[in-house]
């Protein structure tokens, strides 16, 4: 059995003030046997102060807060032996500069201050994500990452319990700095067609696919091979890929990803052809499909 325990809940008006912990603990027979997960923040009207931890079985992350929620200064993360330091984070009045893997030695820079444009965002799961595609390397082994999405999982389950009772919303109220790059109207547009349009195309690549009586009939009738094949090379090249520029656009965050780090990640071998040109047969005859330019 898991037990939840959140402190200072009692009225809605006040718990936002003071300290608020939340643990999730294993129970035997009415005992606490384990603590999975705990959470301590120190609220002043509802915005994070000073010093905050965040911890499960494996790892423990200390960091701080500017007086307006900012995150400031090293952010660290320890393993399961307290005196070793897994991985830190340095934050410049929320601007998350770099990341430092103390296990491995590895150094990732992250934001400069040197950009254009900046905005305040919340430290919730799409600042996770914005960061995630801003670099070229993924995180997946970040313990830090991996505490942020839980604690903010954890604290969303606790809002929608919270309003149902009545509370307004409530939330860490973290808050971070991240680069703008602003689009115009026509890439506005050009996305939104993209996302329009993603989940039909992807369904009729499948249904092409994975259609039982087409892979048969491929076998000896060359039109149904030919397109088989180029409903194989869309999926492949376009619909794929596009899943990332889908992702962002629904998430409302491709303003603050670099595009040229997002078309990078797409496409590494850069922008695939139009025209699709399959590899002949036996006798070396080959056939090429001409995508619409639009």
């Amino acid at each position: 059995m898991v037990l939840k325990k959140w402190h200072r809940a009692y009225c809605p008006r006040v718990f936002r003030d003071g300290e608020w912990n939340l643990t999730i603990q294993e129970v035997e027979n009415s005992e606490a046997t384990n603590t999975l997960f705990k959470s301590t923040f120190n609220f002043e009207k509802g915005i994070p102060q000073q010093n905050f931890n965040i911890e499960n079985d494996s790892s423990a992350l200390v960091g701080r807060f500017l007086r307006n929620g900012m995150a400031h200064d090293e952010w660290i993360s320890y393993g399961s032996n307290a005196l070793e330091v897994d991985e830190v984070w340095y934050f410049e009045e929320g601007l998350l500069q770099k990341i430092v893997f103390d296990t491995t030695g590895k150094e990732v820079a992250v934001f400069e201050n040197g950009m254009a444009q900046f905005r305040t965002v919340p430290l919730d799961d799409r600042f996770l994500l914005v960061l995630e595609y801003n670099l070229q390397e993924r995180f997946d082994e970040s313990s830090i990452t991996a505490l942020l999405s839980k604690n903010w999982e954890q604290y969303q389950k606790i809002n929608g319990l919270l309003t149902r009772l009545g509370s307004t919303s409530f939330a860490t109220n973290m808050k971070v700095k991240v680069p703008v790059y602003p689009l115009d109207s026509l890439q506005l547009e050009s996305l939104k067609n993209i996302a329009l349009h993603f989940d039909r195309a992807t369904e009729i690549a499948s249904t092409i696919l994975t259609n039982s009586h087409l892979n048969i009939v491929r076998r000896t009738d060359d039109q149904a091979q030919y397109w088989y094949s180029i409903a194989r090379e869309i999926e492949t090249k376009f619909i794929k890929p596009l899943s990332i520029y889908v992702d962002l656009y629904e998430n409302q965050i491709f303003e603050f990803v670099n595009p040229i780090t997002i078309q990078e990640r797409i496409f590494p071998m850069g922008m695939p052809n139009k025209s699709i040109r399959l590899d002949g047969d036996e006798s070396g005859d080959s056939s090429s499909f001409q995508l619409p330019r639009r």
